[in-house]
């Protein structure tokens, strides 16, 4: 029996699509794609917020002395990872694409290089940062870990029935929100559906209200009238 869904690609093909999808849910928190597509990213994406939960923290801060254009000496105190954090870096490096921060339209270059001059690889930052703590924090609140991301069926797509799904990444606040989210629009696509199928009398009642619609077409009568005068 496979490990792995095949997801019908070739092995170069599957995993350049398995890491996009894994760099967009932990850039954006929430994706759309189909249910077997999600099982996969759902499980590698839990793997490295798991790691980020476990290293987040582990910090060490050292001095450093170097010299200046004036031939000063200069004393700087800077944060580095310790060797499992180093290490858990490299694996996160090598399962997500490296994407870049983009500067805001109310931006100025100067505030936009501030920002992000201490921020190399600002998709792995915001694991050890921002995700990272966050569920850390809920799982010592819970006393559990696990369950960081939660999967929305939306419906069956139109041409090949596939079952597509809302993958997102949650806490327990944001769950019930989430889950508002996803059924406003899969009721929505109900009633698009409905429309379709209904043409101009959609939304005006049953067919019961519409006798044209049970009622049998008729034939058309012969013209008897026509038919014995030619003969």
């Amino acid at each position: 029996m496979a490990t792995q869904r095949k997801l019908g690609r070739p092995a170069d093909q599957r995993k350049a699509l398995l890491r996009n999808q894994v760099t967009q849910l932990v850039w954006f928190g929430k994706i759309e794609t189909t249910l077997a597509r999600a099982k996969e990213v759902r499980s590698i994406a839990e793997r490295l917020i798991t790691l980020a939960i476990r290293e987040c923290e582990n910090n060490v801060e050292v001095k450093k002395e170097f010299n200046n254009d004036k031939g000063q000496t200069v004393t700087v105190t800077v944060t580095n990872d310790m060797p499992s954090k180093l290490h858990v870096r490299r694996i996160m490096m090598a399962t997500l694409y490296d994407l870049q921060e983009v500067k805001k339209s109310d931006e100025s270059k100067a505030d936009f290089r501030e920002r992000t001059k201490d921020n190399k690889h600002p998709i792995i930052e915001k694991l050890f940062r921002e995700i990272g703590p966050k569920y850390k924090k809920r799982n010592a609140e819970k006393g559990c870990a696990g369950g960081y991301t939660r999967i929305i069926k939306k419906g069956p797509r139109r041409g090949d029935a596939a079952e597509l799904v809302f993958l997102v990444l949650v806490l327990r606040r944001e769950m019930q929100a989430a889950g508002r989210m996803a059924r406003r629009f899969c009721v929505g696509e109900r009633r698009k559906g409905f429309q379709r199928a209904e043409g101009p009398l959609a939304g005006s009642g049953t067919a019961s209200q519409h006798p044209s619609l049970l009622a049998t077409p008729q034939k058309e009568k012969p013209n008897l009238a026509w038919s014995a005068k030619r003969v």
